[in-house]
């Protein structure tokens, strides 16, 4: 907690007080809102993994969604196993019908699932990432799925997300992140990656192919890969590799259009969704957090709203 205030401090000295303010004095408020319903049953469901320190976080990412969206999902909570069970249980409070797995209670669904891939499940119980492409299939039975993480909000009505196209569809990055170079990718697995961001996307549930995944997670040990990996400054691994080629694959999907963004640049003005990665996750607070705030009408004084 030091370190992270040191670092708004610093900030807020270059920047002006209006960042630390919304983090420190809006940011909480969000857990006073009254619980929302959510929906037992819908053909799309969307999933999202959570740790500990980004529940906050998460809050806003859900309540934006819920406030504009005009169709029915279900909604799916995983946690990555660093959450609280209180934690968990203030979801399921404010979350009403929302379906919130412990990592423990998620592996007693799934494992079953994928005994015919041992590396999968040494990868799982060793690595959270992987929850985002193995669980994310295996819980539930929607044929939609939606891939969403808790620094994304929602400024209007995600249409696009929900549509009857017969597609995946995934947010574009600003910059070509898979592990694996398109060639090789080529030789691999017969297809060039997309440039998706893992951050929100749409994907059929029956597409999920664990045999690809597994092929890829022995891919990212080889030595050069590794050596690639810290070069580019890459986690041990990301979800966006998998997703990126098994878009690839896919008979047809597309990239939703500029008003869903990779954070790059400050400015709502015809946003849809917005995320906010590091290292513009300070934007959220700057930029993010008073609009939503103003939107889900959240009791602020006039110093505190949003000076948009």
């Amino acid at each position: 907690m030091k370190s992270e205030a040191m670092r708004f401090l610093k900030r807020a000295a270059r920047q002006g007080s209006w960042p630390l303010l919304q983090r420190y004095m809006v940011y909480p408020r969000i857990l006073d809102l009254p619980p929302v319903q959510c929906q037992k049953s819908a053909d799309f469901a969307v999933h999202v993994l959570i740790c500990e320190k980004d529940a906050t976080m998460l809050h806003w990412c859900l309540r934006s969604l819920l406030k504009h969206a005009s169709s029915d999902f279900m909604l799916y909570i995983h946690d990555d196993g660093s959450c609280r069970p209180e934690t968990l249980a203030r979801f399921r409070a404010k979350f009403v019908d929302a379906v919130v797995f412990s990592r423990s209670e998620a592996s007693l669904l799934v494992e079953s699932c994928t005994a015919a891939f041992p590396d999968l499940q040494k990868w799982r119980n060793e690595d959270y990432i992987a929850l985002k492409c193995i669980d994310f299939y295996l819980v539930g039975n929607e044929r939609w799925i939606i891939l969403l993480d808790p620094d994304v909000l929602f400024f209007s009505d995600p249409k696009e997300l929900f549509d009857s196209l017969q597609a995946d569809v995934w947010m574009r990055d600003c910059f070509y992140s898979p592990y694996i170079d398109p060639d090789e990718s080529m030789k691999l697995f017969g297809c060039k990656p997309k440039q998706v961001s893992g951050g929100l996307g749409r994907v059929r549930r029956e597409s999920r192919d664990f045999a690809l995944l597994q092929a890829i997670n022995r891919f990212k040990e080889l030595p050069h890969i590794q050596e690639r990996a810290r070069h580019r400054g890459l986690p041990k691994f990301e979800d966006q590799t998998y997703h990126a080629v098994l878009t690839a694959r896919a008979n047809e999907s597309f990239f939703l259009g500029s008003e869903y963004q990779v954070a790059t640049e400050l400015g709502l003005q015809d946003i849809v969704a917005k995320h906010y990665t590091t290292p513009a996750r300070f934007w959220l607070f700057e930029e993010g957090i008073p609009r939503i705030a103003q939107q889900l009408e959240i009791p602020l004084p006039r110093w505190l709203r949003d000076r948009a």
